[in-house]
């Protein structure tokens, strides 16, 4: 399996899931979360690894509708000081899902893409030439104020374009059709699965 992300902080939460388990945890753990530390982490821009697969963590867990930048706020009213971001803080129920992605990611079945659709669906293909290969592509109309890298609709007919020739099989590639443009879904993910 390859999961794939042009959002580094994306990328670098699945690669540290996948090889340094604890670190997620322990960092989930020793956290507690408050308007304070979503302002703190929304403004931090770690250079390593861990500081952007924490902030990653930290911010799906308490921003309003999971997303990580852009307009989002805080799970919760901010003017009673927090009530409610810890809403889906929950280091009990996430970390046996961190430890399964690493068991997984332990026994060689996943590999982790710091980059764009096009190379995301190379390496999977690259791995496998039957590779399934499942997109989320960012909404085109909200996607930049949502997501650190957004697709315009350019874009999404590009990803759509090369989803259907990376076809070896001659079946066509399920889509959807949103705002006129063929994609598969939405968000800058791109994952592609050997079986």
């Amino acid at each position: 399996m390859v999961l794939g992300d042009a959002d580094p902080l994306v990328s670098a939460f699945w690669s540290v899931a996948v090889s340094r388990r604890d670190e997620p945890i322990e960092a989930m753990r020793a956290e507690v979360p408050s308007v304070e530390r979503w302002d703190l982490w929304r403004a931090t821009e770690p250079k390593d690894e861990r500081g952007k697969a924490v902030k990653c963590l930290y911010l799906n867990r308490t921003s309003s509708s999971r997303v990580l930048h852009g307009e989002a706020g805080t799970l919760g009213d901010r003017e009673r000081r927090g009530e409610g971001i810890a809403g889906r803080w929950a280091p009990e129920t996430v970390a046996p899902r961190i430890l399964r992605v690493a068991e997984i990611g332990a026994a060689g079945r996943i590999t982790v893409v710091d980059g764009d659709w096009q190379r995301t669906v190379d390496v999977g293909l690259g791995m496998s030439p039957r590779a399934l290969v499942y997109a989320d592509p960012p909404y085109v109309s909200a996607g930049s104020r949502l997501y650190a890298r957004s697709l315009t609709a350019g874009d999404h007919e590009a990803l759509a374009a090369g989803l259907t020739g990376a076809r070896t099989d001659g079946c066509a590639p399920t889509t959807t059709t949103r705002s006129s443009v063929a994609s598969t879904t939405t968000s800058s993910r791109v994952s592609a699965a050997t079986p």
